[in-house]
């Protein structure tokens, strides 16, 4: 198997194991570059809804949303153009199901999504593969049915 140069991918996996759960979101994010000073991780957690002192407590301690929300930051902050994302919606509430959903569809490189969701893959996907058969379904009405 061959790669193409430059080819950078991201995995967003299911479940919300950590490899350092007594770690916190802001040690998380520094880890993924050692060039992202505490400030700055800080702010990218912000913009994923991770504020205040909720950006130094122990990932073990966060929710379920908070976890997906810190692992999809960090996963932003790779600079990755493929990513690999297998139910990133499941602890995510409405408006966090919005948010990536807008992102993923400003995002300029490939996504391969697995989910359950039918509401959170309608209208933006070039193509859907229906697991099942490995058919694409090539019209948004047989995503519907």
């Amino acid at each position: 198997m061959t790669f193409a140069q430059g080819l950078k991918i991201g995995y967003f996996a299911q479940d919300l194991s950590w490899c350092h759960p007594d770690h916190t979101p802001e040690q998380e994010v520094c880890a993924v570059d050692s060039s992202i000073n505490s400030k700055s991780a800080r702010k990218l957690l912000a913009r994923f809804g991770i504020k205040g002192d909720k950006a130094q407590r122990r990932l073990e301690a966060l929710s379920g949303g908070e976890q997906t929300r810190v692992k999809l930051c960090c996963l932003a902050t790779r600079g990755c153009n493929v990513l690999i994302l297998d139910e990133p919606t499941t602890h995510l509430d409405t408006s966090s199901k919005d948010a990536l959903k807008q992102a993923l569809q400003r995002f300029s490189g490939s996504v391969i999504l697995v989910s359950h969701e039918k509401a959170f893959i309608q209208d933006w996907p070039d193509r859907i593969v229906d697991i099942a058969t490995l058919a694409e379904l090539s019209l948004q009405a047989e995503v519907e049915a």
